[in-house]
């Protein structure tokens, strides 16, 4: 399947990810180094919006986001999208909330062992 979707990564993550949504027929903007002010400026004309921990998405931000369908979080919380403002703009909220579950529990394991 093909879309013909823009996206912006706001923030750092693996090459794949652009890869594969360009494989798949969606336009990417990749700028990690993006500031509160730039998404400001940018984020009405992305239908997808992908951000990490750094980008806060402000309802600000979303009222700007006249295209927006989607705002995806790599990564477990939700606390630095306003999800009231999106969900009031029809635009869905999604992250990866098993993403880390692996490592959380080698981390974990590696702790117990250190403590023996």
């Amino acid at each position: 399947m093909m879309f013909d979707e823009s996206v912006l990564i706001c923030d750092e993550v693996d090459s794949i990810l652009g890869k594969i949504l360009q494989d798949n027929g969606l336009s990417v903007t990749y700028d990690p180094a993006i500031t509160p002010e730039q998404v400001l400026e940018k984020i009405a004309d992305y239908e997808i919006v992908i951000v990490r921990s750094r980008t806060v998405i402000t309802a600000q931000m979303i009222e700007r986001a006249a295209k927006c369908k989607i705002i995806a979080r790599v990564g477990v919380g939700l606390d630095n999208i306003d999800q009231a403002a999106a969900k009031n703009k029809n635009i869905r909220v999604i992250n990866a909330a098993e993403g880390a579950m692996n490592a959380v529990a080698e981390l974990v394991l590696g702790f117990m062992f250190a403590l023996a």
